[in-house]
């Protein structure tokens, strides 16, 4: 039984001897280790009645750990001289032991002898040691050495190439170290893919302002001007560089790095080629450049301009063409460059190299651009384009009419009337545009100008009547100051909007063009009366009026009107009563019938009408404009009738 707790604890021994070695570094620690284990199985026999098998383990534990330490700390003792160190710790470990945690099991006797030669050399190995078992461990051990040297080895390169891929992430991630190794290096393989992908990036990636500033001040401008002009380029190198310089020409900031007339060649170069791609950049970079103030000079200079007019001369060609589109552009192009050359059209008109196909090319760009502009409310640019466009043909007076339309909607009434006044005199004097001049002097409301209206108008309504007269055949002539010719009441019939001699079949209002009925040019003429204070001009007009149209419910309306401006209240209240009759949806006469009550001391009938055009207007906005006073009419009866919630309201109507 001892023999087998032996070799049971030998083999314990062993392992641990086998994880000890691993830490010591010569032949003679080893021995000494060898000769500590012999000592130690000589504590456990003489211990064995004292301890229980459990702890016998942990004294034989205690006893190696021991010995290791004190064999690393005496480098240079024997091995007897360790061997007695350990045994001495054992031992003194042992009691301790006892003492802490003896379980009090009593151990039976064992009789045993120890094994012959087994301490016949304290510093002579074991014969199994020596062995073939002890090679076998040895060279275990060796193998477990070399495969943790692999090991280490192993993750040292790994996390190395791990490193050098995040420091090479970091580094292509800045825009001022990644641009100019790729720019330097287009001719290497693969550089020009990741390139393209750059490009891509670029073209997708709404944060990649930084990208294209490296690639201008790293000098790619010059770069990729070589790169495609090389005579060993590819079709890929045109079309790789044209598209990087399209990036940089569409960013204000990066522009200025374009301004060079052989960048505008190299880009009307590639607008002859073949790939659309390619062409698509060079034209972008064109269109990109045309727009940029200071390259106008270097535009006209370098002979593109030419290019450019030639491409968007088919801008009004069938929309089926694939070009189309491009000539669309270029013609938006064009319209810049009057504005941004210097001196404008005037001094383009003065150079020998731009010929009049060119002229009239930028002509129409610029009429192009003005409509645009004005579509989109820019009127400050669309008065600048058509001030452009009267420098260049200052005797076409359509120019003239678009600057006082342009005026006219920012309030620039004096303006609008001059430029109006111009195109009249150049030849502009179609009725619709008449009509449109008279608007502005009534707008105006100064006396001068109003009757300046008032013959304007009086001319339109004697053309009118000879325009009809000389369709009948007739010879009948008109008479402003005595009234217009009685046989033309049916045309001013007041409720249709298109009338027409059954007779002669003539369209009245074709005859007058879009806007243009005889009702109107009467309305906008008594109008003028009455804003000049002319009460008794008003009346003759109004007679003349209703003498060719007795049931027209405007004519009645101002007549009435007139009559109370003259204090004939009675008269007025029943002829707004006869023109309502004629048209009852027409509110401004029936809030003049409540005024007229008003006036007359009939507030209760007042208010009757005055909710009656409330209700009419309840949801017609613009209508209700026309009335501002309506509900300043209403406050004031109810407050007559001590209503003042209903007044209140009414004058909270007001500052709606």
């Amino acid at each position: 039984m001892y023999s087998l707790r032996v070799g049971i604890f030998g083999s314990l021994l062993r392992r641990q001897a086998s994880a000890a070695t691993k830490r010591a570094v010569s032949a003679r620690r080893l021995n000494c280790w060898l000769a500590e284990s012999r000592a130690a199985r000589r504590l456990l026999h003489t211990s064995r009645h004292d301890c229980s098998t459990f702890q016998r383990q942990k004294n034989l534990a205690r006893a190696l750990w021991t010995r290791s330490l004190i064999a690393a700390e005496d480098k240079k003792g024997t091995g007897a001289e360790s061997s007695e160190a350990a045994t001495a710790a054992a031992e003194e470990q042992g009691k301790v032991e006892e003492n802490a945690g003896a379980s009090g099991e009593a151990a039976g006797e064992e009789k045993s002898e120890e094994k012959s030669g087994s301490s016949s050399s304290e510093g002579e190995p074991e014969a199994g040691e020596d062995g073939e078992s002890g090679q076998k461990k040895r060279r275990s051990r060796k193998r477990n050495r070399g495969s943790g040297v692999g090991t280490t080895i192993y993750n040292g390169v790994f996390f190395g190439v791990l490193g050098g891929l995040a420091y090479a992430y970091w580094k292509l991630t800045k825009p001022e170290v990644t641009m100019p190794l790729v720019l330097n290096n287009l001719d290497k393989p693969l550089v020009p893919l990741f390139a393209q992908g750059l490009s891509y990036y670029m073209q997708l990636s709404g944060s990649a302002l930084p990208w294209r500033e490296a690639m201008a001040d790293a000098n790619g401008v010059a770069i990729l001007n070589n790169y495609m002009n090389d005579a060993e380029a590819t079709p890929e190198a045109h079309r790789l560089g044209m598209s990087l310089l399209s990036l940089l020409a569409e960013y204000e900031k990066t522009r200025p790095s374009l301004r060079h007339a052989t960048i505008f060649k190299t880009a009307a170069h590639y607008l002859k080629s073949d790939d659309f791609d390619v062409k698509g950049a060079a034209l972008n970079v064109l269109i990109f450049m045309f727009q940029d103030k200071p390259s106008a000079t270097l535009v006209v200079n370098s002979g593109v301009l030419k290019l450019m007019c030639d491409i968007a001369s088919k801008a009004f060609e069938d929309e089926s063409n694939p070009e189309h589109y491009a000539a669309q552009l270029a013609l938006k192009a064009l319209s810049k460059i009057p504005h941004h050359y210097p001196g404008g059209v005037k001094e383009l008109m003065k150079r020998q190299d731009i010929d009049e196909k060119q002229l009239n090319c930028l002509f129409v760009a610029m009429q192009s651009d003005l409509m645009e502009q004005e579509r989109q409310g820019d009127y400050e640019s669309a008065l600048k384009t058509a001030s452009e466009c009267i420098n260049m043909n200052p005797k076409s007076p359509q120019f003239y009419q678009i600057s006082a339309r342009i005026q006219s909607s920012q309030g620039n009434v004096e303006g609008a009337i001059w430029n109006l006044r111009r195109a009249i005199k150049l030849g502009l004097r179609q009725p619709q545009h008449r009509t449109f001049f008279v608007q502005l002097l009534l707008e105006s409301g100064r006396p001068k100008y109003l009757v300046e209206a008032r013959e304007v108008l009086l001319g339109l309504i004697g053309e009118k009547f000879a325009m009809y007269n000389r369709k009948d055949d007739s010879k009948q002539g008109s008479s402003m100051g005595g009234g217009v010719n009685s046989d033309l009441r049916q045309i001013l019939a007041p409720t249709s909007s298109s009338v027409s001699n059954k007779s002669t079949g003539v369209d009245i209002d074709g005859i007058l063009g879009q806007g243009m009925r005889l009702e109107a040019l009467y309305v906008q003429l008594i109008k003028a009366d009455m804003m000049l204070q002319d009460f008794r001009m008003a009346g003759v007009h109004v007679e003349d009026w209703l003498k060719h149209a007795p049931e027209s419910s405007p004519a009645l309306y101002f007549k009435a009107k007139i009559l109370s401006n003259i204090g004939q209240l009675e008269e007025a209240l029943k002829l707004v009563g006869e023109s309502i009759e004629i048209g009852p949806e027409r509110p401004e006469a029936i809030y003049l019938k409540a005024h007229l009550l008003h006036r007359l001391n009939r507030d209760d009938d007042a208010l009757v009408e005055c909710d009656s055009v409330v209700k009419m207007l309840r949801r017609d906005t613009e209508r209700r404009k026309r009335l501002p006073n309506l509900h300043l009419l209403m406050g004031k009866l109810y407050e007559a009738k001590e209503d003042y919630v209903k007044a209140e309201k009414s004058y909270s109507s007001l500052i709606k």
